[in-house]
């Protein structure tokens, strides 16, 4: 379909509208390197072979699987602190990193569609992030993100009719694809800023359409 003919167009946050995957990987190791090196990295390889994913299903995995036994039995180490102190320094980051160039052309190229966010950050940190960087306005249809899952957010907004088939979902990670697929709408991967290392490997084994940043689709 040519891009004018969506009705929806559905992006992703970090690694496709901003330039701040590395942002949220610095901060998963910042807030597990007290735990120990080895802790540390294993949650950062965890993050970046799962992107898209809610931090807050990192966090339940950094505990469940990574923790040592003497951490777990620790009370007071919790998803919800965790996450706490991850957002504390992924706001200032998010604020500060890079942004897709020339987003306001790119949106009246696409004056007939309707924009939405949908991403794996915390929907509040979101909001906040966007309002202050002036580029709520872009996404007429809401952004939304964790804690409610990426796919159930998809299930939802389309069953209120939120997202208007056919619609575009423009990702950067192999989660993006799934949710795109599980919820039959159009996929774009967005590589430039991705951490998906085999996102190569993993475009052409499924065909799917490959740009380097959005806004030159």
């Amino acid at each position: 379909m040519k891009l004018q003919d969506y009705k929806t167009i559905v992006f992703d946050c970090d690694g496709v509208i901003l330039n701040s995957n590395k942002v949220k990987s610095d901060a998963f190791s910042k807030v597990a390197k007290k735990f120990g090196k080895d802790e540390a990295k294993k949650l950062v390889s965890y993050n970046k072979k799962n992107g898209g994913v809610s931090r807050y299903l990192k966090f339940q995995y950094f505990i469940n699987e990574i923790l040592h036994p003497n951490f777990k039995a620790d009370k007071k180490i919790t998803v919800e602190s965790l996450a706490k102190q991850f957002s504390n320094h992924v706001v200032k980051g998010l604020r500060e990193c890079e942004l897709v160039a020339n987003l306001d052309e790119f949106r009246k190229s696409t004056k007939s569609s309707s924009w939405m966010i949908i991403s794996g950050g915390d929907e509040a940190e979101l909001r906040k992030v966007f309002d202050i960087r002036d580029l709520s306005k872009f996404f007429d249809r809401g952004i939304f993100g964790s804690p409610t899952p990426k796919n159930k957010i998809f299930k939802r907004e389309i069953e209120e009719g939120n997202i208007v088939k056919p619609a575009l979902f423009i990702g950067d990670s192999k989660f993006d694809y799934e949710c795109s697929k599980e919820s039959q709408i159009d996929f774009v991967f967005a590589y430039q800023w991705t951490e998906f290392t085999d996102w190569k490997k993993f475009c052409s084994k499924n065909k799917i359409k490959t740009i380097d940043y959005v806004t030159n689709l």
